[in-house]
């Protein structure tokens, strides 16, 4: 039940009232740019990455500790409530 009331408050919080914009991030923006990145099949293959490709790889490592330190802050805050 707290879970429940937390993600509530988060949505709340972020004043969330048109699901539209989070549909569309989940079904087109985040594929798209999953579909951009540049998949190695090799080791070798880092030298030959471009500027742009480094970019998209540095983002997503951003991106990945970003949702990895949010999920750790929300699930302690989770068990300070209960």
């Amino acid at each position: 039940m707290a879970q429940k009331s937390v993600v509530f408050d988060v949505l709340k919080c972020f004043n969330i009232k048109n699901m539209e914009a989070i549909h569309r991030s989940i079904k087109i923006t985040v594929p798209n740019y999953f579909r951009s990145l540049p998949i190695l099949k090799s080791i070798d293959n880092f030298a030959k990455l471009t500027t742009s490709d480094w970019t998209l790889l540095v983002l997503f490592i951003h991106l990945l500790l970003l949702i990895i330190v949010a999920v750790v802050k929300l699930s302690y805050l989770s068990l300070l409530l209960l």
